[in-house]
């Protein structure tokens, strides 16, 4: 029982030496015309979290992309080496009807996030949709 105290009174203070140095610069955002202060980049420039959001989700996409590439080379690869065995045939064929299909739901995800990205910034900005810079 003491040690539960103990821990939860730790915990507690750790909380409270991290936050209130946040609370108290608090009031220095709200004079800031700039609202993405917090959000500076090691460079100065201040990046909208959303776009970050946004930016990290197209580099993954990408990366699914070349994953894509490299499961058709993949398959491509198997299907000449076959030697006209059937096995190996059916297996590169099977592959690259699967990686297209993955293809296909990946590139039906990234156009699902671009419009949904850019519905929410042109309903938080009052941009237009089609001046979306994603």
């Amino acid at each position: 029982m003491v040690l539960n105290k103990k821990i939860i009174t730790f915990l507690v203070l750790t909380c409270l030496v991290i936050l209130i140095p946040y609370l108290a610069s608090a009031d220095v955002y709200q004079d800031n015309k700039d609202n993405l202060a917090p959000f500076k980049t090691v460079f100065g420039e201040a990046r909208d979290p959303r776009l970050m959001v946004a930016s990290i989700i197209n580099i993954v996409l990408g990366f699914l992309g070349i994953i894509f590439v490299a499961l058709i080379l993949y398959a491509g690869f198997m299907w000449m080496t076959a030697g006209g065995n059937d096995d190996k045939v059916k297996k590169a064929q099977t592959v690259i009807r699967n990686s297209t299909i993955g293809l296909a739901v990946v590139l039906a995800a990234w156009g699902i996030t671009k419009f949904i990205f850019c519905a929410l910034l042109s309903a938080t900005t009052g941009d237009y949709f089609w001046e979306c810079p994603l």
